[in-house]
């Protein structure tokens, strides 16, 4: 059995430390707390109910009278 640095060695991408995001860095730390702190919005409701209901009712029909 390999042992996991075998296998990403094996895989022919071996992580190397530098390319490893270090957390205690300022500028991550900054990120990651505004990330945090922006809310995230919900899906608007579409405008018009008719308009989507005939879209699903167009592509059900034409899935039901496909050949395939």
């Amino acid at each position: 059995m390999k042992t996991f640095a075998q296998f990403l060695e094996a895989a022919g991408d071996p992580i190397k430390p530098e390319q490893v995001i270090s957390l205690k860095d300022p500028e991550v730390q900054r990120n990651l707390r505004s990330a945090e702190r922006q809310p995230t919005q919900a899906p608007k409701p579409a405008k018009d109910p008719d308009r989507v209901r005939q879209f699903i009712q167009r592509m059900r029909i034409n899935t039901m009278l496909s050949p395939l």
